[in-house]
């Protein structure tokens, strides 16, 4: 269980988010200017619009970090906000899932194995053509740098979407109802049937009447985009941690970027092998280095 002294863990995990939200900007910023990105009106607008996103949704983690911070800590009902932590998750209610969470509550080995699936899952879609992102209408042509054009594929849309209609969405959705557990006794089983049954769907909708305005009378795509936003919600409730959400996001985003760039499905095969290949490099060290490492440096790294 997490350290009864490193009370300020969740302002870490906030702080680190926080940072990689800056090294977002930069890469954005640099796509506008160094690659082009600047000469499509429509790029700056929709750069602003995620990065609206992106504070409202930090400032949001922000304040559910410090609710969690000063709240009396219950276990077996979740986390108030959720970034990164497996032991407040429904699987370390069994005993039978505390050897996977001692590997998984490290984020970098969250991150290969989120990697692997959406990986395997990315060629399963080349091959048949049944990705989350078939029948969506393809991304217009930019007069902008390859590079350039691939980050805008990723960012700042992942981050924006993710932490304002993951994160936030799914950590008040959650506070709301343990709220309501407290008060109605509920059983921890109990709390998370409702979190789960309720709260996937409810997010898959949400994602529907998020994207209309976009895919409006394309049921396949609409059908897709709520599978995907349910399968968001149910990953990140489940394992309470918005990483395999973000990674979902971002292979989704990137395979489908790939697989319309080039004719060649050598091609795409090509740079999903390299991916995968990665992830069992790193999944092979994360092992050789003790699981438990950088998720200690994580909660005890800044002398908290």
């Amino acid at each position: 269980m997490r350290m009864q002294s490193n009370k300020f863990y969740p302002l870490v995990e906030w702080s680190l988010l926080a940072v990689y939200e800056v090294v977002v900007f930069i890469a954005v910023l640099l796509s506008l200017t160094v690659g082009r990105g600047l000469e499509k009106a429509e790029l700056f607008d929709k750069a602003t619009f995620y990065y609206v996103l992106i504070v409202a949704g930090l400032v949001f983690a922000l304040a559910l970090s410090i609710i969690e911070v000063f709240s009396k800590k219950t276990k077996g009902y979740g986390t108030p906000v959720i970034i990164h932590d497996l032991e407040d998750s429904p699987l370390a209610l069994s005993k039978s899932f505390r050897p996977v969470l001692r590997y998984l509550k490290n984020p970098l080995f969250l991150i290969v194995i989120s990697l692997i699936l959406v990986s395997v899952y990315s060629v399963s879609g080349v091959l048949q053509n049944t990705a989350f992102g078939t029948g969506l209408p393809p991304v217009p042509e930019q007069q902008v740098s390859e590079t350039a054009e691939t980050i805008f594929a990723l960012e700042p849309a992942v981050s924006g979407e993710s932490l304002m209609f993951v994160l936030v969405f799914a950590s008040l959705f959650q506070l709301a109802v343990r709220f309501a557990a407290k008060k109605l006794r509920f059983s921890p089983l109990t709390f998370w049937l409702i979190v789960v049954v309720v709260g996937v769907p409810l997010m898959g909708l949400f994602g529907v009447l998020y994207h209309s305005f976009r895919y409006a009378g394309q049921a396949q795509a609409l059908f897709a985009v709520f599978l995907f936003w349910s399968l968001s919600a149910l990953l990140t409730f489940v394992l309470q941690s918005i990483i395999p959400a973000m990674i979902l996001h971002y292979g989704t985003n990137f395979f489908q970027k790939i697989t319309a760039s080039f004719a060649s499905d050598t091609v795409a095969f090509s740079i999903i092998g390299g991916v995968l290949a990665f992830s069992i490099v790193m999944i092979a060290l994360s092992v050789v280095l003790k699981p438990e490492s950088i998720s200690s440096f994580f909660r005890n790294g800044f002398g908290m």
